[in-house]
């Protein structure tokens, strides 16, 4: 999912202490591992760590038929929960929120169950393990806070309804176990007014009218979490075609039918990428992006049928400036990460959001170039920072009350960047079939953290668990300051990097680093490993360097500082041949310069052959360095 809203947690309580007795590699600067590992700011005193609920039963298949009433804002019908008992099923647990329980039966007899407003629970006569139960729960539910959203016209009558179902907002609509570590085929009939239509998962089986009303049957035979159940209802455009046999549909609101192509029209490269990318095969018998009004999030990647904010529509105008393709990007990402593959629960999250982040970023640079790849990262560490400022916590984290509190910068960006340095860390060759091996064990399962791990040391040949213990299970990030000082006599070069990461970071990271050295005749390369506070590296160069790029691609996690004088900034400005280095010395020239300097970044702002978002760094730097 692409959040329409900021990150959450702008106003929070210092973490609560958990007991932790491993205390001693921290000692020597009393930090607590207690505290590095839960890190600052992120959780209120009173939550404690969260594990998911594990019911005794497997989650075969979900059935269901509803009627929705646009006027009176409501849903009624029937669904049918198909379960296998992993142990004795002495009651079955389904989330219902705010609904009329009229009926529940249990393999076609009627049920004894109580319902709390919230939950049901349905006591079956006799249900032992391996035994299959079909429960039948006849319902209606008017005017939900959650989960089906009904959007009105200017004279106040609805005309959209949509569901989003993420994170647990299936149950305000539809009673079924409604937590992502279930996974089940899905059909669901649509009974809509007559004139609209209908998308959802799957295939279409059946359309009909009946009356007033016509009904729609979708089946999905491959098995998803319930969050992802979806459907769309609407006074739609649709347009359709093909590719390779799988079916797209493009379903935007009526009067919006010339704004397709421009939004969607790189939907099949997007996919023949995403393929060749992951090794694996789009994983649904179609994909439909469905474009509402007031859509509660930017997108959301409900399989095979993606539900979208209608914002990403544009006219030809606003096409000069605006681009879709970041969204449907990331929702075609989830398909294969979140949909094929879903997180075990919501401590895991960055396995959904981290990669459709990443993948995001990878069709960016397979469209765009290296250039616009470097500079998607380096805004992805900016929001990151900014999230920093406020709070840190593991990406991997128990310390939560609300499953919205984990879609935060951390999940997104920063876990797309671990993600990409892990990539650079094995070779970008070995961490693709990683990525396979991933997707297809776990194919149509879910999946944490270690299930990532195994497998990419398994095709690394690494040890990797220093990496993941660092960068996933800790909170914070390395933070590193360069300087460095040529020896004219000796014809050497310095280089110090020191880590300089606060208390709400591990005192010492493994960070490997690339530096290339660029001289007036020359260039040298070179790899590092930044593993204690303080290093000097010594280069011997024929002649003083014209500019040192440390991370000259931005193939490392960690928030990077140049200690330099304005001289050696502009230097770096001007002479490194790769982005990520310009823009920080950019940065730091905006602090540091005087308008002395401005007429060399002049040159810069004003030379079309220069990367735009360098030229809009350039600007911020003169703006901020006057004259």
């Amino acid at each position: 999912m692409r959040s329409a809203r900021g990150s959450p947690g702008t106003c929070r309580a210092r973490a609560a202490p958990l007991h932790n007795a491993n205390k001693r590699p921290f000692a020597e600067r009393g930090i607590s591992l207690v505290a590095v590992k839960t890190g600052r700011g992120f959780a209120y005193p009173e939550y404690e760590p969260f594990w998911p609920p594990e019911p005794a039963y497997e989650l075969l298949e979900v059935r269901a038929e509803v009627e929705v009433n646009l006027e009176a804002r409501s849903l009624a019908g029937t669904a049918v929960n198909v379960l296998r008992c992993t142990d004795r099923c002495e009651k079955i647990l389904l989330h219902a929120v705010g609904m009329k329980i009229e009926e529940v039966l249990v393999n076609g007899s009627k049920a004894r169950y109580t319902y709390t407003g919230r939950e049901l629970e349905v006591y079956p006569e006799r249900a032992s393990r391996g035994d299959v139960l079909e429960v039948l729960v006849r319902y209606r539910v008017v005017e939900p806070k959650a989960g089906v959203w009904f959007v009105p016209t200017d004279g106040g009558k609805p005309y959209i309804a949509y569901t989003q179902g993420q994170p647990e907002d299936t149950r305000f609509w539809l009673p079924t176990y409604d937590y992502p570590n279930r996974k089940a085929v899905v059909e669901l009939a649509v009974k809509a007014p007559k004139g609209l239509k209908v998308v959802s998962n799957g295939k279409l089986l059946q359309h009909t009218v009946e009356g007033g009303s016509e009904k729609w049957v979708y089946r999905l035979d491959s098995r998803i979490p319930t969050y992802l159940i979806a459907f769309a209802v609407g006074d739609f455009y649709v347009k359709e075609e093909e590719r390779d046999g799988l079916l797209l549909q493009y379903v935007v609101p009526k009067g919006r039918e010339e704004d397709v192509e421009r939004s969607f029209a790189k939907t099949k490269e997007m996919i023949k990428f995403f393929e060749e990318y992951t090794g694996v095969k789009y994983p649904y018998p179609k994909y439909s992006q469905v474009c509402v009004d007031e859509f509660v999030a930017g997108g959301m990647e409900n399989a095979s049928v993606t539900i979208l904010t209608s914002a990403t529509l544009h006219d030809e105008k606003a096409h000069l400036d605006f681009r879709s393709e970041p969204l449907v990007s990331h929702e075609l990402a989830h398909q294969w990460f979140g949909d094929l593959v879903t997180c075990k629960d919501w401590s895991h999250l960055w396995l959904n959001e981290g990669f459709a982040t990443l993948m995001e970023a990878l069709w960016r640079r397979r469209e765009l170039g290296v250039d616009e790849f470097v500079y998607d990262l380096v805004g992805m560490m900016d929001s990151y920072l900014a999230e920093y400022g406020r709070y840190a916590r593991p990406i991997v984290t128990r310390l939560y009350k609300y499953p919205d509190e984990v879609f935060d910068s951390h999940s997104y960006p920063k876990a797309a960047l671990v993600l990409w340095t892990l990539a650079n860390l094995v070779g970008e060759e070995r961490f693709r079939e990683g990525v396979r091996k991933y997707l297809e064990a776990r194919r149509e399962q879910n999946a944490d953290t270690e299930d990532l791990r195994k497998i990419m040391e398994e095709v690394s040949g690494l040890k990797l668990d220093w990496f993941f213990e660092q960068y996933v299970y800790n909170a914070g990030h390395p933070s590193l300051k360069v300087s460095y000082r040529w020896d004219e006599k000796e014809k050497i070069l310095e280089l110090r990097i020191a880590q300089t990461q606060g208390d709400d970071s591990l005192p010492k990271y493994r960070v490997p680093l690339e530096v290339v050295v660029v001289g007036p005749d020359y260039r040298e390369e070179r790899k590092l490993w930044v593993e204690d506070r303080q290093h000097t590296f010594t280069f011997n160069l024929p002649s003083k360097p014209k500019a040192v790029c440390v991370d000259p691609e931005f193939k490392a996690f960690k928030a990077l500082a140049l200690d330099l004088p304005p001289d050696e900034l502009l230097g770096i400005a001007t002479g490194c041949p790769h982005l990520y280095p310009r823009v920080l010395a950019v940065r730091e020239l905006a602090k540091k310069a005087s308008p002395v300097h401005v007429d060399e970044l002049a040159k810069m702002l004003f030379s079309e052959e220069e990367f735009w978002g360098l030229r809009s760094e350039v600007a911020q730097a003169i703006a901020s360095i006057g004259g």
